[in-house]
């Protein structure tokens, strides 16, 4: 096996990027483990243990704010982080899925936090999951995803690496900038 490595200043761009609320999606086919690992790495998101893991059974109460909901850690910058994990490990079906995404959505929506305490929202999902919400719910997807700092897509295909560039540009009207480092990567970055 060949193993990557980050170029150099990677990880200072990366956080430069984020500080101007540029939103960074990560497409990769790798296993959820590796991805976080080389989210964490290059700054996108903060080391696991210090995020919260929230699923379906995360947003008990429709009327709790984003900082009980999703059990938020304090960051240096005193904005609140949360990972909504959407993942075949966590998620066990498409209705949790989406029970996941909708309580996410009110939480966030019902959330009493002010500019300087910003919700920080990033999303870790899998190539089937991803499959589910496509196929079932994408309204939803479409309306939490554009809240997340970040969103990491793991186990995704060739094809569902283009369909998301393409979802992001064309359902969120947003610009994209598509980034590969091989074969798999030319249908996203055709997009």
């Amino acid at each position: 096996a060949i193993e990557d490595k980050l170029q150099k200043g990677v990880p200072e761009a990366i956080s430069t990027l984020l500080k101007a609320n540029i939103s960074i999606w990560m497409l990769t086919g790798d296993k959820e483990e590796t991805a976080v690992n080389v989210a964490v790495s290059c700054r996108l998101i903060e080391p696991p243990q210090s995020q919260s893991r929230p699923n379906s059974e995360s947003f008990s109460s429709p009327k709790s704010s984003i900082k009980e909901s999703l059990l938020p850690s304090k960051r240096l910058d005193s904005s609140i982080t949360s990972l909504i994990r959407l993942t075949s490990t966590a998620i066990s079906d498409k209705e949790e899925a989406r029970t996941t995404l909708i309580n996410a959505i009110n939480a966030v929506n019902q959330s009493q936090i002010d500019d300087e305490e910003k919700a920080v929202l990033q999303i870790v999902i899998d190539g089937t999951v991803l499959e589910w919400c496509l196929k079932e719910f994408p309204d939803l997807l479409l309306e939490i995803a554009p809240l997340a700092r970040a969103v990491i897509v793991c186990r995704a295909t060739p094809l569902q690496k283009a369909l998301i560039v393409k979802i992001v540009k064309e359902g969120m009207e947003k610009i994209t900038l598509a980034i590969g480092d091989g074969a798999n990567d030319v249908p996203m970055i055709k997009m």
